[in-house]
């Protein structure tokens, strides 16, 4: 029974909770606070550069300090190799904000000891109530986590209903772009540039612009 608990609820990167574990820990003690879900920016570059048991050793470590930070009633899941699951018991989203760059300071200072490429976490974040669908939640911090930009000072982002709304607009989009592409529906404009010191045109920026059917 106890090898198949391990096996069915234990991750075998980390040593700590997988996903089933951890959505059979909030089910049973629901909590008022975020969901998060948190992946490790390129990790797969690391995995490419340092090989996978370098790229292991690192997760491992990452959820230690994961461990760390984490209080009473929060709870943590390593769901794949990059991406982990949350579930921070507050209501403080300042709190919130400054664990997720004391987080990316740790990594920050982990990638320079171990002589790694960067590694920088980036969060898509839901407000949890009580009664609200777990599974549901996570999915939606999932598409908070598409919404996060790129770049190091802005690294997590909060679930609203707009960030829906442009994710179905951009899968609709995705799906009639070959579609279009085949009706030449795609024009291509050239936007003059001109030098006023000269005072003749010097070339021209080509843009594309996307015809909608009527």
């Amino acid at each position: 029974q106890k090898e198949l608990e391990k096996v069915a609820f234990v991750d075998y990167i980390t040593g700590g909770d997988n996903y089933p574990a951890f959505i059979r820990k909030i089910k049973k003690n629901p909590r008022e606070g975020y969901f998060a879900t948190l992946t490790i920016g390129d990790f797969s570059v690391i995995q490419s550069s340092c090989g996978y048991k370098k790229a292991d050793e690192l997760l491992r470590k990452i959820h230690t300090q994961l461990k760390r930070i984490m209080r009473y009633g929060d709870e943590l899941g390593h769901v794949n190799r990059a991406d982990f699951v949350m579930f921070i018991a507050t209501d403080d989203e300042a709190w919130l904000d400054r664990q997720i760059k004391l987080l990316n300071k740790y990594l920050a200072e982990l990638a320079e000891a171990e002589e790694t490429p960067a590694l920088v976490a980036y969060f898509g974040i839901i407000k949890y109530a009580k009664g609200s669908d777990v599974r549901e939640l996570i999915n939606k911090s999932r598409v908070a986590l598409m919404n996060v930009p790129n770049n190091r000072e802005e690294c997590y982002a909060i679930y609203g209903e707009k960030y829906t709304k442009d994710f179905l607009e951009n899968s609709k989009l995705e799906k009639n772009f070959e579609k279009n592409i085949a009706e030449k529906r795609f024009e291509v404009w050239y936007q003059p540039k001109y030098d006023p010191k000269q005072k003749r045109l010097v070339g021209a920026e080509a843009l594309v612009r996307w015809i909608q059917a009527d």
